[in-house]
């Protein structure tokens, strides 16, 4: 947007996100956090006591509240856009603490917004299964995936891999997704799996590969943007066995680079992979198994997949993004 040459201001007194330190000077109004156990709490504190202050001082047209903050009050005049990611925690509250107040947040800041974006239909739905009073605020605005600029070349790793992405509890569904591993000699007498990000395996985890017989063939890592671009690019097949998402972007991220996709068919995931991800008709192991095997045995179709994803990341452009966000803010000022 700023380079679009509209005035664009982040308002973040205290924050640890690393990517707002990369922004051009003058884009952030904050000052970044070295990461401590209690450095997000801290920020939150900040975000409560001076987001009003410089929001008065700044004097906006449009606020936009990314993560429904009882804080983000417009100044008189200004008019509130908040945007809705996903329904998870009204859809799958039982992998939340007790005293979680996301699900309270959103259903307050959807009430007090002048507009809301949605990142999928998928998503949409869900909303207005919901809160079906507010369909006439609401429209889509579809995320998209930073695109290489050059080609990433493929590296030949010593033994093959599937590869899966983020968090791993609950309805990410990583337990299912071990489980058709397991039960597959196909995949575990010729494939690792490795999972990136999401923290170290828990013990239930660490219990579960040792009662498989997966010691030494499931491993985690970290990893940084560039390590994980490679980590998509070197992977025989990226899975994702999700359950729910509101967009979903790590298949996106997987097409970038021609790595084929097998994905849950269920929530967003038909919406944004279209004909370009092989579909586990549900997220159980055996489903998942017989996807995966599917996909590795016809490199036929995996090349069909590779194609149909290119040509599915033309419509995931961060400038097709900023466009549909401006044109909601222009229609409220």
């Amino acid at each position: 947007m700023a380079e679009a040459g509209h005035e664009v201001r982040i308002l973040s007194p205290l924050y640890t996100n690393a990517y707002l330190s990369d922004l051009p000077a003058g884009l952030v109004r904050g000052r970044r956090l070295a990461m401590s156990r209690h450095a997000s709490r801290i920020a939150r504190l900040a975000g409560d006591l001076l987001l009003a202050p410089q929001l008065a001082l700044f004097q906006p047209d449009i606020v936009q509240d990314c993560f429904y903050s009882p804080a983000v009050q417009p100044p008189r005049g200004s008019r509130l856009v908040v945007m809705v990611h996903d329904m998870i925690h009204e859809l799958f509250p039982q992998h939340f603490p007790a005293d979680d107040r996301t699900a309270a947040r959103k259903a307050a800041a959807i009430a007090r917004a002048d507009h809301i974006l949605c990142i999928s239909e998928s998503t949409r739905a869900d909303l207005l299964a919901r809160f079906p009073d507010v369909a006439a605020k609401t429209s889509v605005t579809l995320l998209a995936v930073d695109q290489p600029q050059i080609p990433i070349m493929r590296n030949a790793p010593a033994r093959p891999f599937l590869l899966h992405v983020g968090q791993r509890g609950g309805y990410k569904n990583f337990s299912a997704l071990l489980s058709a591993y397991a039960a597959s000699p196909l995949l575990h007498d010729s494939h690792d799996l490795l999972a990136v990000g999401g923290g170290a395996f828990t013990p239930a985890e660490q219990a579960a590969i040792v009662s498989h017989s997966l010691a030494g063939k499931v491993h985690q890592r970290g990893a940084d943007d560039g390590q994980l671009r490679q980590l998509y690019a070197d992977a025989a097949l990226f899975v994702f066995p999700s359950l729910y998402e509101g967009f979903g972007m790590p298949p996106l991220e997987a097409m970038t680079v021609g790595t084929p996709v097998v994905v849950v068919q269920a929530s967003a995931m038909p919406e944004i992979c279209g004909d370009a991800a092989e579909y586990a008709e549900n997220g159980d192991a055996e489903a998942l198994r017989a996807a995966i095997e599917a996909l590795l045995l016809s490199p036929t179709r995996q090349a069909e997949l590779a194609a149909a994803g290119q040509q599915r990341l033309a419509k995931f452009r961060w400038q097709r993004t900023t466009g549909d966000v401006l044109a909601a803010y222009q229609r409220l000022v």
